[in-house]
């Protein structure tokens, strides 16, 4: 279920905020912590029961190769 504030954003405003996020952990351990936190939170609530972010296929299979 996707939720109401984020479902009203465009999509370009989407990206600018996921990008966003994902430069802020990138560069700062102190957000790095606080996103696994924020995960560790969604799972605890039961955001991420039965989602797989990354799914395993033949391409995941080999990013370490």
């Amino acid at each position: 279920m996707i939720c109401d504030k984020y479902e009203q954003l465009t999509p370009p405003e989407r990206i600018r905020l996921i990008g966003t996020l994902v430069h802020c952990l990138q560069s700062d351990d102190s957000f790095f912590e606080l996103a696994v936190k924020l995960i560790e939170k969604g799972n605890k609530q039961g955001l991420l029961e039965g989602v797989t972010i990354l799914p395993e296929t033949d391409f995941t299979n080999h990013l370490n190769d």
